[in-house]
């Protein structure tokens, strides 16, 4: 049998106590911005913002390699999340049914309760709850289109050059969302619009 005394036993408590609460470390929901490094545990992506499920390694992780994030809440999973989608809504009316966490172009992020689902319902806002599913990446084109001409289009390599993979899938479901019970209204029309507009802009097509 091993004793330990004095100086010897601080050695072995703290590094042990250390481990063990990295080991039974609570999670934190967290936006990172720009994010590249697909190890992490992402459950959203809005624009360039990437919303990850973070425990305390990751977030020593994300300190270390010099990542700007912003830890938005403790214990997700035991939360309630609605993304909101704000047409011509006050901000402060939404604010009403739950804890506003973060705010995007067009849209935010809301801590709240599926009671006050009824009196988000009544605002003009477009609701989808944020799930902790990880996002699926998909390295390699399940459908590649069939080039009949290997003749090199400036315009389009330009283009396509200023546009990331994860931009696009970030696009996709962007549009892919806005199919909800106002898409039939003029107003989520001109939203869309607008917004496709916007991305070509940004993408060097004025055209």
């Amino acid at each position: 049998m091993i004793l330990m005394k004095g100086e010897n036993m601080r050695r072995f408590i703290f590094p042990t106590l250390f481990i063990f609460n990295f080991i039974f470390a609570g999670e934190y929901l967290v936006r990172v911005d720009n994010l590249k490094d697909k190890r992490f545990h992402i459950v959203e992506l809005i624009e360039n913002h990437a919303l990850i499920i973070a425990n305390e390694m990751d977030i020593v992780n994300l300190e270390q390699e010099g990542i700007v994030f912003k830890i938005l809440d403790e214990n997700p999973r035991a939360k309630y999340y609605q993304i909101v989608y704000y047409l011509d809504e006050d901000l402060s009316n939404i604010a009403q049914c739950g804890d506003i966490l973060d705010q995007y172009e067009d849209c935010l992020l809301l801590r709240t309760t599926e009671d006050r689902l009824i009196e988000l319902n009544r605002l003009r806002v477009e609701l989808r709850r944020l799930t902790f599913d990880p996002v699926r990446f998909i390295d390699k084109d399940p459908y590649p289109l069939k080039i009949n001409s290997l003749a090199p289009d400036t315009i389009i390599q330009k283009i396509v050059s200023a546009v990331s993979q994860d931009s696009v899938r970030a696009s996709i479901l962007r549009l892919q969302r806005m199919y909800t019970r106002y898409t039939t209204t003029d107003s989520n029309k001109i939203v869309a619009v607008n917004w496709i507009k916007n991305k070509l802009l940004s993408y060097g097509c004025d055209s």
